[in-house]
């Protein structure tokens, strides 16, 4: 589906004979690749507009860096230079790919390439804040940790934990040994799961050692219930190659994907269907059973179960979170199955380039999984003998005054329309980078570091660990997150906090067996890749950053030990009952949100509050009208996008962030009132 919305990115093009004349040239563009023909463009003349008479290239100091926003992974280098205009202080000048041929080759989106400018926002939080008198006011960082520590600890039979998913995987770990250890509660999770199912990837996700690159004629890639262009587009464009090396790509989802016109196989199924399809698939695809069929389906379960190997990827577009994991393992089944005779039967899962991909709505949520941010699950997937409670569990504990304290690092649940308010809460903290609308209600407020200021790690949807490295100073007094945890850890009676991130790394390491071979240094390791970069004795690919500071490890899957038994299904799935209207969520790459809201250069790319209808859903409401959504007690403000690509009954809610929808709800579609819209305006 073509966005209604005009995003345009500017280049400054200088042609050989008119070097004087420098023409500016604003290109109106869907791609989201446009800042990648600036590395390509072998003789600079074109450049992006937030670089544009920025700097010299030669005054530019590279750092390597992973990309924050999504579960890709991508490797990039941010490129830093001292401003006379920010005091001297080091700022981003832009950001380049970085080359890894197993995860993003040289290319990045446009969002991963621009979204950093939010790191020299000039609303930073940049001191601790405690409120007095109903207002937040500056305090040391002693003060701060002291009293947050003590209130903590005050009300730790009744206090729980938040954290937003692009944290990384020392500050993961010290927020659940907080919780675990320091304060006795098992009360964390992230700030919204959408998505279930860490603990079968954990299983038979992509085998380690695999590359998307190496998928060809042969080889099959099954996409469910996601929209990889907009959820991590990366992933899109390494399953467009495999299509066109002559893999066949079999994509399930309810309404129309970029993806589709590259695919082999779609299969588009009725609002509610989308756990009898994969059931359906499934079925058809056991060989041991006999079954055959005709059809789209049947003909997709062939090319599946016939390919030399398999890649599976899933999300949670109209699904609720148990139907995900029971999709998950639904997949995982699939994966399970054995082909071929005897001895010479194989699985896809435990063989390089076959297994499992979760499409994580956040960058590092694999990482929150295996270090325990979960109220089931400790590091490692360790069932816990007394679960904690969920993040709804926890919200509603908010209202219901069953919860006393509350601690939220990195997310925005109140802006999110996630929690209502802070409730009957005694005592609100928020450690984050700006001052949220949950951080407006809090009680003590802690000013983290930015990615771009600190070192760390992140865990991509392969599972591939990969250290990032500091561009720029920190803003203010803003402390990187593990260290303000193990600062209140020390408060609490855990002991010295470690004063680098390398050694809470390392502790983390020696507690939790699937990162137990890595380290700083093995993390950093190179080694020579193909094409051969930035160099003009070799085939040129690109002017994008050689790799020289790390290509990341991935944890080995379970299956690679051991191929694991099938998993327990639930009774085989009926069709969900939609009669009437309904909506979904889609997702939207510029979704807005708090790290997109605070970067002025995308402004004109952030996703519009839209509802995308069938014409026959929308005989009585024009193209571009002001609409109101109500979904139970919610009521969202919407523009109409009519297309003939919805399914009829079907409207497709994009652009919202905060909706709190699973699966297709019964909504009500009405015209915004006109006094309303003359309010607004």
């Amino acid at each position: 589906m073509r966005s209604p919305m005009i995003r345009s990115l500017s280049f400054t093009c200088a042609a050989d004979a008119w070097r004087s004349l420098r023409s500016l040239i604003p290109v109106l563009t869907d791609s989201i690749w446009g800042g990648n023909t600036t590395d390509i463009c072998p003789v600079g003349a074109l450049t992006t507009s937030d670089f544009r008479f920025g700097a010299r290239p030669w005054e530019l100091n590279p750092v390597a860096s992973i990309c924050s926003h999504c579960p890709v992974g991508c490797n990039i280098t941010m490129d830093t230079r001292r401003e006379a205009a920010s005091g001297g202080r080091r700022v981003i000048k832009r950001i380049s790919p970085r080359q890894n041929e197993a995860v993003n080759e040289i290319w990045i989106c446009d969002k991963g390439r621009f979204v950093h400018h939010f790191a020299d926002a000039p609303d930073r939080l940049t001191h601790p804040l405690v409120r007095r008198d109903g207002r937040l006011e500056p305090v040391s960082w002693d003060e701060a940790l002291d009293f947050v520590a003590g209130k903590l600890q005050q009300h730790k039979a009744a206090v729980a934990g938040i954290a937003g998913g692009r944290l990384s995987n020392e500050d993961y770990f010290e927020f659940q040994r907080l919780f675990r250890e320091g304060l006795g509660s098992g009360n964390i999770d992230l700030v919204e799961r959408r998505l279930a199912g860490g603990d079968v990837v954990a299983q038979v996700g992509i085998a380690s050692g695999s590359n998307l690159l190496d998928l060809k004629k042969g080889d099959a890639v099954l996409v469910v219930t996601a929209n990889l262009h907009e959820e991590s587009p990366v992933w899109w464009l390494r399953v467009k190659q495999a299509a066109d090396r002559g893999a066949n790509v079999v994509v399930i989802n309810v309404c129309e994907t970029r993806l589709d016109k590259h695919a082999t196989h779609v299969i588009r199924y009725a609002p509610g269907q989308g756990l009898k399809t994969v059931s359906d698939l499934l079925a058809l695809a056991r060989v041991d059973t006999g079954t055959t069929g005709e059809g789209d389906l049947a003909a997709a379960a062939t090319a599946l179960m016939e390919a030399q190997n398999l890649v599976v990827f899933y999300g949670a577009e109209g699904l609720t979170y148990p139907e995900t994991d029971t999709l998950a393992r639904m997949l995982a089944n699939l994966l399970l199955l054995k082909q071929g005779e005897g001895d010479d039967a194989k699985a896809h899962a435990g063989r390089v380039n076959n297994g499992l991909i979760p499409v994580w709505s956040y960058a590092n949520e694999q990482g929150a999984w295996d270090l325990g941010i979960h109220p089931a699950y400790g590091p490692a997937y360790k069932a816990l003998a007394e679960p904690g409670l969920s993040a709804a569990d926890i919200y509603a504990g908010v209202d219901d005054g069953s919860l006393k304290a509350l601690f939220v690092m990195g997310a925005d649940p109140v802006g999110d329309g996630l929690m209502n308010g802070r409730g009957k809460l005694s005592f609100l903290v928020v450690q984050e980078l700006f001052m949220s609308e949950t951080a407006a209600l809090a009680d003590v407020v802690l000013p983290a570091q930015s990615w771009a200021e600190r070192e760390g790690t992140f865990t991509s949807g392969e599972r591939r660990v990969q250290r990032y490295y500091p561009a720029i100073p920190p803003m203010g007094e803003a402390r990187p997150d593990w260290q303000i945890l193990a600062q209140i850890g020390e408060r609490a009676g855990l002991g010295k906090p470690l004063i680098a991130a390398s050694l809470a790394f390392k502790e983390l390491a020696k507690a939790v067996a699937l990162y137990k071979d890595m380290t700083y240094q093995t993390l950093s390791r190179v080694e020579p890749q193909w094409p051969i970069i930035s160099s003009t004795e070799f085939y040129y690919g690109g002017t994008a950053h050689i790799n020289s500071q790390g290509l990341g490890q991935q944890w080995a899957a379970g299956a690679e030990s051991g191929v694991p038994a099938p998993y327990d299904l639930p009774a085989e799935p009926k069709p969900t009952s939609v009669d009437g209207f309904r909506i979904v969520r889609i997702p939207a790459l510029y979704m807005p949100g708090t790290l997109i809201n605070h970067t002025e250069l995308l402004a004109q790319r952030v996703a519009r509050p839209t509802l995308y209808l069938n014409p026959t859903d929308a005989v009585n409401f024009a193209d571009g009208e002001p609409l109101a959504v109500t979904v139970g007690d919610e009521t969202f403000d919407v523009e109409a996008a009519v297309s003939d690509s919805v399914p009829a009954g079907l409207g497709l809610l994009r652009g919202v962030p905060g909706a709190r929808l699973a699966g297709f709800e019964p909504a009500t579609v009405t015209r915004r009132p006109v006094a309303e819209l003359v309010a607004a305006a």
